[in-house]
Order: structure tokens, then sequence, then C-alpha cells
């Protein structure tokens, strides 16, 4: 966390979705294990690394959902037993949950100005899933003023140029920012960026962050 910002100045929070406000890949390993055995789990996990760099592409916007679960399928993995079809739908399922208490903290945000922020997704994601993200998760977008995918700009957090992109695009300043994210590389390079940064492991310890800043929480609705 680098806090050496004005964090008066802070008016909008830049958050990450997957593994922040609902499921991503991560936790895909544990639910083809639970379905499928451990030894599909482990392969997933060790094919997934070995094709990393193709579903980065693939939040790019260089690659089609279709190809890079044929690139993970390359040389028939898993044969009839795990389809492409069944990944689909484990990956469906995870991106349906919710991670436990981050909405309830951004409902109930208070700057330290004194202000309620502005909330901008900031994500890493797949192009095919954006209409049924946002009806899976109404509450969330219902509560956000603007999403900013990687496959509308061809980059991702990670990459050297995406926060330069992402301010141009957005006419705003790194000082007005606070950025919140489970990727510790995705961290690092926003504070390269000179941004506000917060490592997400749960939102216990993120209020627990925020609050040490001078954020603070309205109380809950009745």
């Amino acid at each position: 966390m680098n806090g050496e910002l004005n964090l008066m100045s802070v008016t909008t929070i830049l958050t990450d979705l997957s593994d922040v406000l609902i499921g991503g890949i991560i936790g895909l390993d544990d639910a083809i294990s639970n379905k499928y055995g451990e030894s599909f789990g482990n392969e997933f996990s060790i094919r997934f690394a070995s094709t990393y760099s193709a579903f980065n592409d693939l939040m790019r916007g260089r690659i089609s959902e279709e190809e890079y679960w044929e690139c993970l399928y390359l040389d028939g993995l898993w044969g009839d037993i795990l389809s492409i079809a069944d990944m689909r739908d484990l990956f469906t399922l995870n991106m349906k949950k919710t991670i436990p208490g981050t909405l309830d903290l951004y409902s109930r945000l208070i700057l330290p100005n004194g202000c309620s922020p502005k909330y901008y997704i900031v994500s890493d994601h797949i192009k095919e899933y954006r209409e049924h993200i946002t009806n899976w998760h109404r509450d969330i977008f219902n509560l956000i003023d603007k999403a900013y995918w990687s496959y509308d700009c061809g980059r991702i957090k990670r990459d050297d140029d995406f926060f330069t992109i992402f301010f141009q695009d957005n006419s705003i300043s790194s000082n007005d920012v606070i950025f919140i994210d489970d990727s510790r590389q995705n961290i690092d390079n926003a504070n390269r960026s000179n941004i506000l940064s917060i490592h997400f492991s749960s939102s216990e310890t993120l209020k627990e962050d925020l609050l040490k800043l001078g954020f603070s929480f309205t109380s809950k609705a009745p």
C-alpha cells in the first residue's frame, strides 16, 4: 500500500472485479477437483500455468474465448471426462459467486474528504462474458459509475502502459484515485504509476486498510 499521496484529493475508487467483487479463474481448480477428482484439478492448474500467456491475450482481446479453450485442451487433454463445455459451466458458476462483504463496504464507504466516492471497475476480463456478468451482478453494476475492460483498450493491468492509457481515456489523474486489486503484480504496476493502492485479500482486511488511511463507513441500512 502506497500512502504518500494526498488522501484528501481522492475522489474515485478503482476496483478490480474478479476475486475482489465476484469469482474468477482463481478457485476453478478446486471446483474441478471437487467434481472430477484432485488429479484433474492439479492438471488444470498445470495446464493453465503453461497457457497463461494465451490467457493474457484473451483478456487483451487478441484471441477469442473459443481459441483459448482450444489452446487449453491442445492434444486432447482430459478427453470425454472433462469437456470444454464442462469447463465453461464450472467457470460460469464461479463467476456467479460474489466475494463476501466487498460490495457492502463499497456501498457504505466515505472518503477522507467526507464525500462518497465514484467507482470504476478496472478489470482484466473476457469480452464474451460482459453481458452475462452485468446481468448476474446487477447490484454491483448499479453501484459503479463506469467499467473499464482490458479488451477494450488492448492492455491488461500488468502492462507497463495500462494506467497511462487508463488516465488518458478517462481524463482523471493518479492523484484522484485509490486502486484495489488482489494481484500483487497489478498493485506493483499501479505503485510505479504513483497510484495509491491496496492489495485485497478479504473484505475484512480491506476495511482495516481503509480505516487506517482515514476512510470511514456509514452504518448499515436497516
